[in-house]
């Protein structure tokens, strides 16, 4: 097994491509499929792209009929796309994920090929693919991967025309693709390119050969794709904008004041465990070379003077001869971290841009150790990768799937908050009604709308503290009361410490479908629920 192992990775420099695309698929597209739609992240993306492409309106995202500003609308719009050609699914929403993923490893695998050959291109695309975290969003529907894919194609871009200026074109696309990722996630678009360029500036002592023409035509572009909708949003929804941008964004991500806030520094190690294996291989490689160095420094003082201001100057040297497409692919993966670090936000999904350059750099670093170097470690690594990474996410979307479509609720009980949603779901779906009322009561989760395909009538509860949903969703609970009385087919959904509310007398008509440890699914006799 093992000789076949190493014969199929011989082989398989010839053809990086087709190797890339094989290893990604096997290892996603079944928990594409299997697993089940995570709560609360997937859910909203989804179903804010779901209602873009039921009102056909581009320019404000909506959730449950209340406008939702927290990021552009480009993402979901690609998301409603991907919902018309695919059908309303979750799996037609990863797709917009795992297409992104895709095609960002084949401009990593051609990118690598050019600057350190076939070997590169290969090493490239295989770390790439198992990277555990870019791999585990890649199965998810998250726009901070269609994020991280803009943004790798107009760093890569911007790099080629800096090293070739007459290349007006990769100069252009470079600004085109800043201002889709600007359209995706706002501020963070422009924040890692600047801090990136700024860097490497510096640290590489490299002055740009760029006219100022160049620049100009750049930013010029940028802003003639990048703010048309951001002035249009301004104009209409501007207090919408106050609260969601300043009051919820800002204070969540910068200011740490939500439930998920972490430490400072809480992105290193976040980014040491979503590379895995790669990220202790590297790790590795780091300390064997500062014992190298080290060991080379003592040798060159052998009368025990202090090599401190040597070492230093070494270390200085020793960067800015590094080659300048791993230089800047460092700069980029520091950019990266070091920002999100500094806040108390605690979305591991942040981090995302750097991975491909922590793949890339990888790949032109083992590329050019030359033939004596130990491939061993490489390919033990890119097998570690791949088991860890079925270990731990085919596991976790066989259980779920195996949970949400048992007909008893027991296997729930392990991960009741993240299952009971998705069990609820299809046993709303498995009554067979075309048209009846989804409530949720005093708590709303959009993966209820998303999966039923239908915006939630909301008792006791809102969207948003400050907007109160449309006239249409929102019932007192004497409204409900009502049509419970007349049996009008309803499911209820409720948490179980409000169930007191509706239960007694004048609720005969409304029975518990099941009862769980978050959730209580609550169905009218109308409905058709045996």
């Amino acid at each position: 097994m093992v000789a076949v192992y190493k014969s199929l990775l011989d082989k398989a420099e010839r053809r990086p491509f087709k190797v890339t695309v094989i290893v990604a698929l096997f290892i996603l597209l079944p928990p594409c499929f299997l697993r089940i739609t995570h709560m609360p992240d997937e859910g909203r993306y989804a179903e804010v792209s779901r209602e873009t492409l039921v009102t056909q309106n581009g320019l404000v995202p909506h959730i449950n009929g209340v406008p939702h500003l927290t990021k552009p609308p480009l993402y979901y719009n690609l998301g409603a796309a991907f919902l018309f050609l695919f059908g309303i699914h979750i799996f037609s929403i990863r797709l917009l994920s795992l297409c992104a993923f895709l095609i960002g490893l084949f401009w990593c695998v051609r990118w690598a090929m050019k600057r350190g050959g076939g070997k590169a291109s290969l090493l490239g695309g295989m770390i790439g693919a198992t990277i555990f975290q870019s791999a585990a969003q890649a199965q998810f529907a998250d726009l901070n991967m269609l994020f991280s894919f803009w943004l790798m194609g107009g760093l890569l871009l911007f790099f080629d025309a800096l090293e070739r200026p007459e290349n007006k074109a990769s100069w252009c696309g470079a600004w085109i693709f800043f201002a889709l990722a600007f359209l995706t996630k706002g501020p963070p678009a422009l924040m890692i390119p600047l801090i990136t360029i700024i860097l490497f500036r510096l640290v590489s002592g490299r002055k740009f050969a760029l006219p100022l023409s160049r620049w100009i035509l750049g930013i010029a572009l940028f802003c003639l794709i990048a703010f048309p909708w951001y002035i249009w949003i301004f104009l209409h929804e501007r207090e919408r904008l106050t609260h969601f941008w300043f009051d919820n964004i800002f204070r969540k991500t910068v200011l740490g004041e939500e439930k998920g806030s972490h430490y400072p520094g809480y992105y290193i190690p976040v980014f040491l465990i979503g590379g895995a294996g790669w990220s202790f291989l590297s790790l590795s490689e780091l300390i064997s070379n500062f014992k190298s160095r080290r060991k080379d420094l003592k040798s060159a003082h052998p009368s025990g003077g202090s090599p401190q201001k040597d070492h230093g100057k070494r270390i200085v040297d020793s960067i800015r001869r590094m080659p300048h497409d791993q230089l800047w692919l460092l700069c980029w993966i520091l950019a990266t971290i070091i920002p999100f670090s500094l806040i108390l936000a605690g979305m591991i999904s942040y981090i995302l841009p750097c991975y491909p350059a922590f793949a890339l750099y990888l790949a032109l670093y083992f590329a050019r150790k030359g033939e004596g170097f130990e491939q061993k470690k490489i390919r033990r690594t890119f097998l570690f990768s791949i088991v860890f990474f079925i270990l731990v996410v085919w596991s976790w979307s066989l259980y779920g799937y195996v949970s949400v479509h048992s007909r008893s609720p027991r296997l729930l009980s392990l991960f009741p908050k993240r299952l009971e949603p998705s069990w609820i779901n299809r046993r709303i779906r498995s009554f067979g009604k075309e048209s009846y009322l989804l409530i949720q009561f005093d708590y709303f989760t959009p993966i209820f709308n998303f999966e039923n395909q239908r915006n939630s009538v909301l008792v006791w509860e809102s969207v948003n503290s400050q907007w109160p949903p449309p006239p249409n969703l929102r019932y007192a609970i004497e409204e409900l009361q009502h049509h419970v009385r007349n049996n009008r087919p309803i499911a209820l959904i409720v948490q179980p410490h409000n169930y007191q509310f509706i239960s007694g007398e004048g609720w005969e008509n409304l029975h518990v479908y099941f009862r769980g440890e978050h959730f209580i699914l609550l169905v009218t006799d109308s409905l058709g629920a045996h």
